[in-house]
């Protein structure tokens, strides 16, 4: 089964990309940008926007 890139950028929740990125030390694609936002709790998170072309 292979899956379309319409379908892994589906699949590929902003979460995910941001644990990947963390998992690996480096960014999975070199088009995303990172901005670190304040959550609830007051703590950072890593907000992972993937740009697809």
């Amino acid at each position: 089964m292979t899956a379309r890139p319409e379908e892994v950028q589906k699949a590929m929740t902003p979460l995910v990309l941001a644990m990947m990125a963390s998992a690996t030390g480096r960014s999975p694609n070199p088009a995303e940008r990172r901005t670190a936002q304040p959550d609830r709790d007051g703590d950072r998170l890593v907000v992972v926007q993937q740009e697809w072309r």
